[in-house]
């Protein structure tokens, strides 16, 4: 008789429909888990959840969205701690880590009912908002305890990992690294061979602080050559930078607010240059969309971001509006540039398929059920 895949329960901030790289990533291994007959659950919160059913259910794979309450970026889930304390016994728990709290409590419930418990290290935030000064307290007293004391710690790159070890004192023999991946569908047939004029730059992602999307607003505004920018996406700060357009007098950015699914990749086959301004990012799965789309991408010389677009994309050394406007405008004078991009990012895009990259996730799991 076949044994039996064990059952796991993802636990994650929040989830889709709500945007966001982490949520991505979890609903992705998720959803290739069931397909592989393991006993999947989500446990996530219902902030961004608008018109999605608070409980949904699938073979092999169900979500339950609890009530939540949203104070400083992160969604206070009041009955998570039962939830997960009531599980079977044998439960994996793979928490996917990017806010306060939740690991906490799901590390409290994991140690009073012996559940394994695997910590998705996925981006170190920084401070931000009207607690932001207590962040660091937070990563030095109890982020650093919760994961010494994960059973695994699965981080995105060698990069990642090393942070993890300095930073947080995880031993290596605790870390295994799982790159972010990206869904068939988003994979071009061919790699581009033409580009329109005037260029079309795309942004894609939130609109928050550590984004710095005002960096490719302000160089636009050095720029003498025909160029066209769309932000897709939305946060906190659409109406700081839309005021920033406004301020510049730029009729050459576009804000399309959130996108998803086909329209989604509608954007990135109708652009030629994909721009990551941020300060830092984990393993921006923005980045990967666009890489299999066969786009080329312009980012920051910055963590997360030079590690991936290394040989395939141009990196911008201490980003400011004038150096990436300089990266541009040698695009635009370059435009064979945009061919070996082009290429460069579609084959490098193969390697990281959802496919293959559960595969190291199932592994992991083995590890931990011995």
């Amino acid at each position: 008789m076949e044994k039996k895949q064990p059952s796991t329960v993802h636990i994650t901030a929040y989830y889709p429909p709500h945007i966001g790289g982490m949520e991505a990533v979890a609903y992705e291994i998720a959803q290739e888990l069931a397909r592989r007959e393991y006993d999947v659950r989500v446990l996530t919160s219902d902030v961004g959840a608008e018109g999605a059913p608070s409980h949904e259910r699938e073979p092999f794979y169900e979500v339950t969205r609890l009530k939540s309450t949203e104070i400083a970026h992160t969604p206070v889930m009041w009955s998570l701690f039962f939830r997960i304390f009531f599980l079977p016994r044998g439960t994996i728990l793979h928490v996917h880590i990017a806010q306060a709290g939740i690991p906490e409590i799901v590390l409290l419930a994991a140690k009073l009912r012996g559940f394994a418990f695997i910590g998705h290290y996925h981006l170190d935030v920084g401070p931000s908002g009207s607690f932001g000064a207590l962040l660091p307290l937070y990563k030095k007293h109890v982020l650093s305890r919760t994961l010494r004391h994960a059973t695994k710690v699965i981080v995105l790159s060698d990069e990642q990992g090393d942070f993890i070890q300095k930073e947080y004192k995880v031993s290596k023999n605790n870390i295994r690294i799982v790159p972010n991946g990206v869904g068939k569908s988003f994979f071009a047939h061919e790699p581009r061979t033409t580009h329109h004029t005037p260029l079309r730059l795309l942004y894609v992602g939130r609109l928050a602080v550590q984004k710095r999307v005002e960096r490719v607003i302000s160089a636009l505004a050095l720029l003498t050559v025909p160029i066209e920018l769309t932000i897709v996406g939305d946060g906190e700060d659409r109406e700081k930078l839309e005021n920033l357009t406004e301020k510049l007098a730029l009729t050459n950015v576009t804000f399309a607010g959130k996108k998803y699914g086909e329209e989604l990749k509608d954007y990135y086959r109708n652009a030629d240059v994909l721009v990551m301004p941020s300060d830092i990012e984990g393993m921006p799965l923005v980045a990967l969309e666009a890489m299999a789309a066969a786009l080329p991408i312009i980012g920051s010389d910055v963590p997360g971001i030079s590690e991936l677009l290394q040989d395939v994309g141009i990196l911008v050394d201490t980003p400011s509006p004038e150096t990436f406007a300089a990266a541009i405008t040698d695009i635009i004078e370059h435009p064979e540039k945009l061919k070996i991009l082009s290429r460069s990012s579609l084959e490098k895009a193969q390697n990281y398929s959802w496919e293959e990259l559960v595969g190291t996730v199932e592994e992991i799991y083995k590890e931990v059920s011995i």
